[in-house]
């Protein structure tokens, strides 16, 4: 019964930001997704791991998925995400402290994410692959130095979850 109630309340998120359970998009085909909240961690595919300092974030109820996510104001801390599939989203907070991030796909840079915005932001998708080959991927996102100023120095990353298929 646990169960069936975590597939529903993760069908519902999904909903709320637009991917139905079969993750429809521009990008991504029509097979089942499978949602990751950022407190899934793990060494194995479909989970997350961290590196450097990360703040873990619990029972939040702003709209964030299942009340949780992972931010980081250290630069240099990573996150990586490994699944097997061939497209994948992430989700995050982006708000007025949100700052910069390098990510990697397989190694490969991909257009850095800024965690920036006026007002805050939840569930909002802060990457999205482009399609790939079906096969073991790894997503790498690092916390860099915010060129928009002092100001700006202890700005975060924040991510709440993955979504993959």
């Amino acid at each position: 019964m646990l169960k069936a109630r975590f597939e529903r309340s993760v069908a519902v998120s999904l909903a709320l930001v637009g991917l139905s359970a079969g993750m429809s998009a521009s990008k991504l085909s029509a097979a089942p997704a499978t949602f990751v909240s950022d407190s899934d961690v793990g060494t194995t595919p479909g989970h997350f791991r961290y590196f450097g300092r990360w703040e873990h974030v619990r029972n939040v109820r702003d709209g964030r998925f299942l009340g949780s996510s992972s931010r980081t104001f250290t630069v240099g801390a990573v996150l990586t995400f490994t699944f097997v599939g061939s497209a994948v989203r992430v989700f995050g907070v982006r708000g007025p402290g949100g700052g910069h991030a390098v990510v990697t796909l397989d190694r490969v840079r991909q257009q850095d994410v800024d965690f920036y915005a006026i007002h805050k932001q939840v569930r909002a998708i802060v990457f999205e692959s482009p399609l790939l080959h079906r096969h073991l991927h790894t997503l790498a996102i690092a916390a860099v130095a915010d060129s928009r100023g002092a100001e700006r120095l202890h700005s975060f990353i924040n991510v709440s979850g993955a979504a993959y298929q």
